[in-house]
């Protein structure tokens, strides 16, 4: 399994740049980056061309101009065309996400959907940012990004992925906001 860490948005919510945002003794990049060493055998950093500089010492994948500037979909594409995967995508804004939560996706994958991912049990909303996008789901993601759809939480309830309600949903928590981001120092290690 190949890890991609998604670093590649523009923060226009957060204001700056969120993977660089520092997260107790490290960054949020570089804690994401972290929790998926240990489960893949390599882990890269998604990012815009107009930002790969920013990780010159990290393997990364560029977003591939057709498609560029299309969010996640785009990412996980540009990143099925560098390796056939399977790959454990996982957002850099998810600070509280821990190395329990990682095994425990992992013991629930299934390989034979298209994904194994979170969902939020409360709205029963897809975690569409953490989880494992098999082999078999790029030619599915392709058609669908080719046939104008970008939204991934859509392509997973269409295709029937495996959804797992996590044991620690405050860890799902994505930090997007300068508000979320000022709470948030004040409780993690």
């Amino acid at each position: 399994m190949q890890g991609l860490i998604l670093a590649g948005g523009n923060s226009s919510r957060m204001g700056r740049e969120k993977p660089f945002l520092p997260v107790g003794n490290s960054t949020f990049y570089l804690h994401a980056k972290q929790l998926l060493e240990p489960f893949c055998q390599s882990v890269y950093i998604s990012c815009s061309p107009e930002n790969q500089h920013l990780f010159q010492h990290e393997k990364t994948i560029v977003d591939e101009p057709k498609f560029a500037k299309n969010g996640p979909i785009g990412a996980i594409l540009s990143a099925f065309n560098h390796h056939s995967g399977p790959w454990f995508v996982l957002g850099c804004d998810y600070p509280f996400l821990d190395k329990n939560e990682i095994e425990y996706l992992i013991f629930n994958r299934e390989l034979q959907s298209v994904a194994s991912l979170f969902y939020h049990a409360e709205n029963e909303m897809p975690e569409p940012l953490i989880g494992i996008y098999e082999c078999a789901s790029f030619e599915k993601l392709l058609h669908f990004f080719q046939t104008g759809n970008s939204s991934l939480r859509v392509f997973l309830t269409q295709n029937d992925a495996n959804f797992i309600a996590s044991n620690s949903p405050e860890k799902l928590t994505s930090i997007d906001t300068p508000e979320l981001y000022q709470r948030m120092k004040g409780t993690i290690k």
